[in-house]
């Protein structure tokens, strides 16, 4: 099958026939009857067959060997494989798979670096279909890159070193030169490129790895199914980090390239790299299932180390602490009076491990989770325990054939809980606010996206620096365009929300981007860009820092609205700061306070039901049942009242204010708490829902104000509170829903005499309505207090 160029549409030449293909290289229409229509994108319109028959001399010119050296391979990418083909390929194809099934990850056998056995995946193909063929594309990607790439001659080192690593270290083989005649024989066994994926190296100074390689996957991507994915993991890794006194945290080395392909599905993992043919054994980064075989990986090799320990401590011999011929770590499920500070008595953590590493000792349990290839060990016990779990969770991990770095790996096991534990306001504080100006120097590690300082278990973020064509911009006061800006912002990361009284402000930039101009590539306007400067400069100061553990056994919940935004934030029983969402209300809404109260403690329930489902599953003693949500906290009285009042003045508000009053109580009465009003002044959200005077909180928050007033309530409670548990049931008589003041009772002497009806105590009730309630003292006090919303 050959195939010629023209004018934007492909004409493949066959001996049956030949086809057109029409539209761009990404969605071509793969029929033999198909011709484009103008006016139509992304449809194309069959009109009529082409069967005229090539020409014989063309069919000659186009017959031979490909030369790897010739400037354009005639053959192209979209030669399709013939239908009906008997290959390997298709023993494992499924049909009607959902794309978040499981994918095909096992443990296959031991090599060199796997002692215990390597993970491996099977390609998790949609259907029968398969790529098609594209070495033509990935060759011309190569040269234009090689080509670009000689302007900088450090650069293109810096990508042969990287593409020599692939093959030396085993994570892709060099196919030979010589390739086969073209058209190949698709039943050929000896055919082991039938689809070529570019590839394309991303450099970046501030990484460890300066020169990363990226597979360009997407044609693949779509023929294959991404597997499952789990929405809340970043939450549930910044919560276990947070929720355990003791951290160590590893980073397996390279993780994706540890996992290998299995060797029928490898023909389909090619790739040309500076002039190479390389066919990947690995798995690497960029395939849509990817990220999914990482975890279904990481969690085969945890059961298996999990038996490893059952095992190893099954068959130790009566009175011994654990597997024969190992060292026992000492009984880590109960807390010791006294732990050691001293540092004599940590194991060394940043070491390199890999499998040639002789095992360490054997704990009896371990509590080890990951988010993508970062590791965590958590422990509240004993410090020196958990250190001893995490060299030994690198072990395990090791011996399957993921090793880890010592220079990516840390902890905190050398301080005591006093420290931890204790008051993060004065000297813990500004220390590590010291050690945050001085950043280059201390050792600061990395931990998706946020720094930490073992040394004072703090956590901190810096605003990472802007190009140099921005920091001329800004400098020189130049207008950026609305791509531009926005780029700038969004690289603000704080996904807890933990330094929201400065960082909300980026929201209201990026409004006001949008506001300036509708074209991403046009120039915003000045007043953006003076807001935008001073938010940098703000942001780039070292005043981010934060306290990393918080006692999770008791939260609080508060929750704020503005003309412009809503906050919600949730705190421990120290008042430390755990989680915080804000957001802001459509330009030129004219919804009321209170309608925007109610939508803040609305988002405050969701904002603690996102943490509490983040809160670990394996771990009793820090689990959702475990944990009490001590109060929730909001300034509105008139949300209080309206909660207070139930279903007689539902009637009052809007739908949607209704739906929202009735999850709000719903999530009291499933955390078993209650709401209570809070004076503004020390309502710690109330920052946060004024993101517009961020210049005003470059101090952290002062809380002994907040405290005062939660103990004053706790000993005598004076504030305006909703509590589920006082509430009538709904089902209560009719009675109940009125004023006794507005009719006659029965007499207490006439016991069985039947209760009279509205209409029989009420002449006036066939009355207009409206009049009746203007003549009722107690609607019309009732309207003052709640106030009416007349929207549908």
């Amino acid at each position: 099958m050959k195939t010629l160029r023209e004018r934007g549409a492909v004409w493949i030449i066959s001996q049956s026939g030949d086809r057109l293909y029409v539209g761009q290289d990404q969605s071509l229409l793969p029929s033999s009857s198909a011709v484009y229509a103008p006016g139509m994108h992304a449809t194309r319109a069959i009109m009529n067959v082409i069967t005229t028959a090539p020409p014989q001399t063309l069919v000659d010119e186009l017959s031979g060997v490909r030369n790897f050296d010739e400037t354009s391979p005639y053959d192209d990418l979209y030669d399709k494989d013939k239908e009906g083909t008997d290959s390997p390929q298709n023993d494992h194809s499924q049909k009607g798979v959902a794309s978040d099934a499981p994918l095909a990850v096992s443990i296959g056998p031991p090599d060199e670096s796997a002692p215990r056995g390597r993970v491996q995946v099977q390609i998790p193909w949609k259907d029968s279909t398969r790529p098609p063929r594209s070495f033509a594309q990935a060759w011309h990607r190569d040269r234009a890159l090689r080509q670009r790439l000689e302007a900088s001659p450090e650069k293109l080192q810096m990508f042969r070193s990287q593409v020599d690593q692939l093959v030396q270290q085993g994570f892709a083989e060099e196919l030979p030169k010589e390739l086969p005649r073209y058209p190949p024989d698709e039943s050929d066994p000896l055919l082991q490129d039938r689809h070529y994926i570019s590839l394309v190296p991303v450099y970046s100074a501030a990484r460890h790895t300066k020169c990363r390689l990226c597979l360009d996957a997407r044609t693949c991507n779509t023929y294959t199914r991404p597997g499952w994915h789990n929405p809340q993991a970043l939450l549930q890794a910044f919560v276990g980090w947070r929720a355990y006194v003791w951290v160590g945290l590893f980073n397996l080395s390279k993780a994706f390239w540890r996992i290998h392909i299995i060797s029928q599905d490898r023909r389909w993992t090619c790739c040309i790299a500076d002039s190479r043919r390389l066919r990947f054994i690995a798995l690497p980064f960029g395939y849509n299932f990817s990220p999914c075989s990482l975890l279904e990986g990481e969690d085969l090799v945890k059961e298996e180390i999990d038996k490893l320990i059952t095992v190893g401590h099954e068959t130790s011999p009566p009175g011994a602490d654990g597997p024969t011929g190992l060292e026992s770590d000492p009984d880590d499920t109960k807390e010791e009076v006294n732990e050691p500070d001293s540092s004599s008595t940590i194991v060394d953590i940043e070491v390199d491990v890999d499998h040639e590493t002789p095992e360490p000792p054997r704990p009896k349990s371990l509590r080890c989770k990951f988010y993508v290839d970062d590791g965590q060990i958590r422990e509240n016990h004993r410090p020196s325990a958990g250190a001893k779990k995490l060299m030994w969770a690198r072990w395990g991990f090791a011996q399957y054939g993921f090793p880890s770095e010592g220079v990516k790996t840390s902890g905190n096991f050398h301080i005591s809980r006093e420290i931890i534990a204790g008051l993060w306001e004065g000297q813990r504080q500004a220390k590590a606010l010291d050690h945050l100006r001085k950043v280059d120097q201390h050792s600061w590690k990395s931990f998706l996206g946020y720094l930490w300082d073992p040394e004072v278990d703090a956590v901190a973020q810096i605003f990472p620096e802007l190009q140099s064509n921005e920091q001329i911009a800004l400098s020189e006061g130049q207008c950026l365009s609305r791509r531009e800006v926005i780029s700038i912002v969004q690289r603000w990361h704080d996904p807890l929300g933990l330094f929201n009284e400065v960082g909300g402000f980026s929201k209201c930039l990026i409004r006001m981007s949008v506001q300036d101009t509708k074209d991403w590539d046009s120039l915003v306007q000045e007043m953006t860009m003076n807001e935008l400067r001073q938010w940098v400069l703000v942001m780039q100061m070292p005043i981010h820092v934060m306290p990393r553990y918080c006692d999770l056994r008791s939260v609080y919940v508060f929750s704020d609205a503005s003309t412009t935004c809503w906050c919600a934030e949730i705190r421990d029983v120290n008042l430390h700061l755990i989680y915080s969402r804000s957001g802001l209300f459509k330009a030129g809404s004219d919804q009321t306070i209170p309608r925007k109260e109610t939508e803040a403690a609305y988002q405050a329930t969701i904002t603690l039901e996102k943490l509490l489902s983040a809160f670990p599953k394996d771990d009793p003693e820090v689990s959702r049942d475990a944990t009490i949500v001590a109060g929730f906290y909001t300034d509105s009285e008139i949300l209080i009242h309206r909660l207070r009042g139930g279903d007689r003045i539902y009637k009052g508000l809007s739908a949607a204010e209704r739906r929202r009053i009735k999850v709000i109580e719903q999530c009291l009465v499933e955390n078993e708490t209650k709401i209570q009003h809070i004076p503004g002044t020390v309502n710690p959200s109330d920052r946060g829902s004024r993101p517009e005077n961020y210049k005003q909180y470059l101090q952290p928050p002062e809380l002994d104000g907040l405290r005062h007033w939660l103990e004053a309530e706790a000993v005598d409670p004076s504030s305006l509170t909703f509590d589920p548990k006082d509430k009538k049931s709904r089902d209560c008589e009719v009675s109940d829903l009125f004023d006794p003041n507005d009719f006659p009772l029965v007499p207490l002497e006439q016991p069985t005499c039947e209760q009279a009806g509205r209409a029989a105590c009420c002449p006036i009730s066939t009355a207009d309505l409206l009049q009746l309630q203007l003549n009722d003292n107690w609607c019309s006090r009732t309207r003052e207090v709640i106030g009416r919303n007349d929207a549908p």
